[in-house]
């Protein structure tokens, strides 16, 4: 090898090693320190957060291009035998182990079309897994029951009688499944508040919730409902990105930025959907997550959804969920056995012949068993400096949400100070500026529906850099603003000078319609690479009819700005004690791909001359370790160790779940021996 391809080779190495430095040096902190203050409680676990989903659907219902699959409805995807009429006690032995506490049935999409009435009574040919066999399971379980109620098949009266059958079995009733890219916001609400009539009619102590979305249809469906709901309905797929778009990245990169999404994206869009819940029904909604996951959709090159670091993501949602100022009525993950995302499985392919095979756990199963056994009944408060990486790192794969969560400074001066609106005549719209009470400049457009509903004729330009973000702010009001219901409402735009047709480029703020007060509206964005100016527009897009009534838009701005880090803590820790107060819990997660870390950890209000702590370690070798094949790459470790006064030190491994049990030193009397017993490696299956 010549010495120049030698050089070559090591400047690559050199820069390859400064950049993954970027992530795992920069931001280190000389101590990892953990507080768990004992002695304050910041409320009870709601053990309902340890639900699961499990399935009674066919695929073939509602679509007849698609093969009936009756795997699901005749056997509960393996747990139903449906020639004994008994449950497989060994997915009930599982289910028991991993906590469930309760269930969502029939599951996922198909729920839209499902039938009820076809999946109760003797004599079935097919739904043999109906409901009655499904609160059987939940019995034997000793799991509650959620029923997601079809939108697509019968009515508000076959929806009440399906209460009266079921008799108080079932608290929780769900309207639809995801049902925002089905139908339009004004149809589900009509539908949602008949059958929440009827329903309640026949039993008023059941609960009943509403599906929700994105802002928008939030916005739509809550209005009309305002307070004729128990529960809002919310899915969480934390992912890099959907699809088999995953296989292009590295694993490093994929979970560095998922491990950071339930804290940085989920928990701001938990206050904001809830947030919306009481503005319109006027008291506090608690939300119901009945699915969640990491939205890994792909199998190449291994299924990122049955890794560990999938399970420790899931572990990071969980942790998310119990917080009690995010009002988390129940989480489901998606799903408990067999299927696309079983979190236990045996190989079940809808055929008897294999109801009875062995089963075996992914890593998503232990997060659950761990929570079930080695976690307490009240939550403590702690504090954790340690060391952290960086997401703004990973912003090129991320962009659009990092610019909406993350926070900007401000650099420089308003670049639209001074600058008057341009403003085209069209016929239909009355635009002029005037000038408030206060001397504040405000743009008014009266729309008496135009022959051209896409309306772009008033605007503001400035000088801009390539490549650079910036923040566009405004206020708008609206009054009697009315636009069709599909279609959005007025917004603020910025588009490139040349116009979206030539660059296919475009940003613009939340929408406005209605009768409001001044919204505050912003958008953070990047401008393209060869920008030199941008148009702000005063903005509505749409081809339907009707475009009525005036908004109001003033105080628009826009600023250069820096985006703010993000430091993600490498060691993200819930911790819990029993009701008595005996044994203290840690559930920490190791967000580090490539090192251990060492942590002291300080117990403050836990009194005594020591203690004991077991240990229950879930690690692979890898971030992306699975149980698939023969080998099984995810395993569980034991570990004990005896500390004085109330501080020891631990050494976490690197990607890993660690639970802690501490409880005081046991002494006898008249002696100092301590009763401990020898290390112990938990045996896998």
């Amino acid at each position: 090898m010549s010495r120049l391809r030698m050089r070559r080779k090591i400047c690559k190495l050199i820069l390859g090693l400064f950049l993954f430095s970027l992530v795992n040096v920069a931001f280190g902190k000389e101590e990892n320190i953990i507080v768990v203050w004992c002695d304050k409680e910041i409320g009870e676990v709601d053990r309902k957060v340890f639900g699961n989903n499990f399935l009674g659907y066919d695929p073939a219902t509602h679509n007849p291009r698609r093969q009936h699959y009756y795997g699901y409805a005749d056997f509960g995807a393996g747990i139903w035998d449906p020639k004994w009429n008994v449950c497989v006690k060994e997915v009930i032995n599982l289910a028991k182990e991993a906590g469930i506490s309760i269930t969502r049935f029939p599951g996922g999409d198909d729920a839209n079309w499902y039938d009820w009435e076809k999946a109760i009574g003797e004599n079935r040919n097919h739904f043999l897994y109906g409901i009655d066999e499904f609160l059987k399971t939940c019995d034997e379980i000793g799991a509650e029951a959620v029923f997601t109620v079809s939108c697509f098949v019968g009515n508000e009266k076959d929806k009440a009688e399906l209460v009266e059958y079921t008799k108080g079995k079932i608290k929780y009733f769900e309207i639809g499944n995801e049902v925002s890219t089905k139908m339009r916001a004004s149809e589900y609400a009509e539908v949602y508040l008949n059958y929440y009539k009827a329903m309640k009619e026949v039993d008023s102590k059941i609960k009943i919730g509403a599906v929700l979305d994105r802002e928008s249809w939030n916005k739509k469906i809550l209005s009309k409902i305002k307070d004729k709901i128990d529960f809002g309905i919310v899915h969480i797929y934390p992912t890099l990105c959907w699809g088999d778009c995953l296989s292009k990245f590295t694993p490093e990169i994929i979970f560095y930025v998922t491990l950071a999404l339930p804290e940085f994206q989920y928990q701001k869009y938990i206050k904001e959907t809830l947030e919306a819940l009481k503005k319109y029904a006027k008291k506090d909604v608690p939300l119901a997550v009945t699915e969640f996951n990491c939205g890994f959709v792909q199998d190449w090159p291994v299924p990122y959804r049955h890794t560990l670091g999938c399970a420790l993501v899931n572990a990071e949602l969980l942790k998310l969920f119990m917080k009690p100022e995010n009002n988390v009525l129940m989480a489901n993950y998606w799903n408990f056995n067999n299927s696309y995302t079983g979190m236990i499985a045996n190989g079940f392919n809808g055929e008897y012949k294999d109801l009875y095979k062995p089963y075996y756990k992914r890593p998503n199963f232990y997060v659950f068993e761990f929570y079930n056994k080695h976690f307490g009944d009240v939550l403590l408060e702690t504090e954790t400096e340690c060391e952290a990486y960086n997401l703004k790192d990973f912003i090129n794969y991320l962009e659009e949400r990092y610019l909406k969560y993350a926070k900007v400074k401000i650099k420089g001066e308003n670049l639209l100070k001074g600058k008057k609106w341009i403003i085209k005549k069209l016929e239909g719209v009355a635009s002029r500026e005037l000038e408030s009470e206060k001397g504040e400049k405000i743009l008014q457009i009266r729309f008496r529906n135009p022959k051209r509903l896409n309306y772009y004729h008033a605007f503001k330009i400035c000088e801009v850099e390539p490549n650079t973000y910036y923040k566009l702010s405004g206020y708008i009001k609206a009054e009697n603003f009315h636009v069709n219901e599909e279609e959005n409402g007025f917004t603020l735009e910025v588009q490139d000078i040349r116009g979206y047709s030539k660059t296919r480029w475009a940003k613009a703020t939340i929408d406005i319609k209605g009768t409001t007060d001044w919204v505050y509206v912003e958008k953070v964005f990047r401008t393209l690479p060869d920008s030199k100016e941008i148009r702000v527009i005063a903005r509505r897009n749409g081809k339907k009819y009707p475009l009525e009534g005036t908004v109001y838009i003033k105080d628009v701005k826009v600023f250069k700005v820096e985006l703010q880090d993000y430091f993600v803590p490498y060691l993200s820790v819930n911790a819990s004690k029993d009701k008595k107060g005996k044994k203290i819990y840690l559930m920490v997660i190791n967000k580090s791909l490539d090192k251990d870390i060492e942590a002291e950890i300080r117990l403050k209000g836990f009194n005594g001359k020591g203690g004991i702590a077991n240990i229950f370690v879930l690690w692979g070798k890898r971030i992306d370790s699975t149980n698939e094949g023969f080998w099984k790459e995810v395993k569980v470790y034991r570990e004990k160790l005896s500390f004085e006064g109330n501080v020891f030190r631990y050494k976490f491994r690197r990607h890993s779940l660690t639970a802690i049990e501490i409880e005081k030193k046991k002494f006898l009397v008249g002696s100092i021996k301590l009763r401990t017993k020898n290390f112990k490696q938990i045996k896998q299956k």
